[in-house]
């Protein structure tokens, strides 16, 4: 992350009343069970649900252009680095990652996905977004307008929590 999002203001900010009320229980649900699909999808891998989030990031970064240092990793994660080293030392022993020097700065190292690594983000992704596309079919697209909308602004609400509280 590279910093905090710009503040998105509502004139209606803070409603609060049932229609809130089941907005935030959908969404808490489809948070949770985001986190369970990808901790089930992990263990029929024989991987553990932060190593599928690790190889995400990192292959994610990687097709951004700008391969993540475990350092990097740690702050996406949310980790220390201690745990970030034994987590990327499993993936790297079980052929998912490898570290390589930095072509700029060959005393950092950056973390890349192996094949396999590459295979199993690229399957979780293709998972959630299959799920994803099938329910935006069955929206006109001022509707889905509308739920983007929504979407970015929660995204930026989120976001913005998140910088407060690590600050």
């Amino acid at each position: 992350m590279t910093g905090p999002l710009p503040r998105v203001a509502s004139p209606r900010e803070g409603v609060d009343g049932p229609a809130a009320d089941r907005i935030d229980g959908l969404i808490r649900r489809l948070s949770w069970d985001g986190l369970r699909l990808v901790e089930i999808f992990g263990r029929r891998q024989g991987l553990r649900g932060s190593e599928v989030d690790a190889l995400v990031s990192i292959r994610l970064a990687e097709v951004d252009g700008e391969p993540l240092t475990p350092g990097d990793l740690a702050s996406v994660l949310l980790l220390t680095t201690g745990a970030v080293t034994g987590l990327v030392d499993r993936l790297a022993r079980s052929g998912h990652v490898r570290r390589e020097p930095d072509g700029r700065d060959r005393r950092r190292i950056r973390l890349l996905t192996r094949q396999r690594g590459e295979e199993i983000a690229s399957e979780v992704l293709r998972m959630l977004a299959v799920r994803t596309r099938g329910v935006v079919s069955e929206f006109t697209p001022e509707e889905i307008d509308a739920v983007e909308r929504f979407l970015a602004r929660t995204v930026v609400a989120t976001t913005n929590r998140l910088w407060s509280l690590e600050a």
